[in-house]
């Protein structure tokens, strides 16, 4: 929470694997939704987005008994009420011994995962040098009022939405920042 300021809440969503572009467009935009209407952080997990490119990834390192729940989860039981057996010590029985992985399963489970989120509307990006040495500069200029960091765009409701880098909307200016 402290990466968007926020003092309310945070929402984790699941990427699934194999979204359609118009379904990862979707994600994103209702994610970017409640980043800026109802003022909560939004952190997308799972599967790298294919489509969105506005949207940066960030590496985590997940603490081992993360990990070691990420493995269960892609190596489930195969009981069809899906409660794991117990040893008669009342521990789970080990799994590992089993070297085919469930159906659904495609791959050893990551010791990294990736966190992304679209950047924070109304400031520089706290990881490109460019916006942020930019925003020292313009922070100097009274004619650089009214400058929108980040912004969502969007023209009309049904055509794609636009993260403009650096947005003046009453002189109608966009500029892409590298």
């Amino acid at each position: 929470m402290a990466a968007y300021g926020r003092k309310a809440a945070v929402v984790l969503i699941y990427v699934p694997v194999g979204l359609s572009a118009g379904d990862e467009r979707a994600l994103v935009a209702a994610s970017e939704w409640l980043t800026h209407h109802a003022r909560i952080a939004v952190w997308l997990a799972g599967a790298a987005l294919q489509v969105v490119d506005r949207v940066r990834a960030v590496p985590i390192t997940l603490p081992p008994f993360l990990t070691r729940l990420l493995t269960e989860a892609d190596h489930p039981d195969p009981s069809a009420d899906g409660v794991r057996p117990l040893e008669a010590s009342g521990k789970p029985f080990d799994q590992s011994v089993d070297p085919s992985p469930a159906p659904h399963a495609v791959g050893p489970a990551p010791t990294t995962a990736v966190l992304t989120y679209p950047p924070r509307s109304g400031v520089p990006r706290p990881d490109s040098a460019s916006e942020r040495a930019l925003e020292r500069a313009l922070a100097t200029h009274s004619w650089a009022q009214g400058r929108h960091w980040n912004h969502t765009y969007e023209w009309h409701l049904l055509a794609k939405a636009y993260r403009l880098d650096l947005y003046w909307p009453t002189e109608r200016l966009v500029v892409e920042v590298d």
